[in-house]
This record gives structure tokens, sequence and C-alpha cells, in this order.
């Protein structure tokens, strides 16, 4: 038996990032965009399972992004990443509902480890 493809948004604007993690989670469809406005446009019209989201993007940032997921869904996982490792940054991702922050340089592999944790342990 077959598990069903999982969907999952990669928004940031380094597409070696989106490379790397594609190669780590071979079993899913990683959909990428580089920029928020890109990002909103397929959270709007397309459905994902999880959502990875860099924390500066050309045109915003994830903040904005999660607070707009959390308006009308509360139970999808969003992991920010980002290089900025101050405690204040840390809070801001909390408080907008995001499951994980992960501080750059990422390894791709763990990351991969962590979005299949999250996406499994999620209840129906």
């Amino acid at each position: 038996m077959t598990t069903p493809c999982k969907r999952i948004l990669y928004v940031d604007d380094d597409p070696d990032g989106h490379e790397l993690l594609s190669y780590h989670l071979d079993e899913c469809e990683l959909v990428a965009a580089e920029t928020m406005t890109d990002g909103l446009r397929l959270i709007e019209n397309e459905k994902f399972d999880l959502y990875v989201f860099d924390l500066l993007l050309p045109d915003g940032n994830a903040l904005e992004l999660c607070r707009r997921i959390r308006e009308s869904d509360q139970r999808t996982p969003i992991i920010i990443l980002s290089g900025d490792v101050r405690e204040f940054v840390k809070t801001e991702v909390e408080e907008v509902g995001a499951q994980r922050f992960i501080t750059k340089p990422v390894d791709h592999e763990d990351l991969a480890g962590i979005i299949l944790t999250l996406i499994e342990g999620r209840a129906p």
C-alpha cells in the first residue's frame, strides 16, 4: 500500500534550498515560490500538507504568510527558517502559530526529517 503524496509549499528566494530539500523529500511534492506574493497566491488556490518559509523574503516576510494561513487554518504545520537567532524573532515566530523555528544554515537532510515527522504526526 502506498502513502498518498504529501504537498509542501517552500517559500524562499534561494533556489538551491528548494533543490536540496526536494532531493531529500522525493516521496513528497515540493512546490516552490520565491516571493511572499507568489506564496500567497499558491496558498489561496491550492492545498498543502505543510509549509516551509524563509523569514525574510524580497517582498515581505514569513510572519505575514503565517498570519494569513492561521486566519482560516489552525492545523497545517508551518516551519520558519532564518539566520536571525535573536530571542524576539523566535518569540514572534511562535506567536504567529508556526510549529518550528529552524536557524540557517539548514541541514536539508535534518529538515526533511522534521517535515516528515510533522506531516505524519498531524491529526486527521
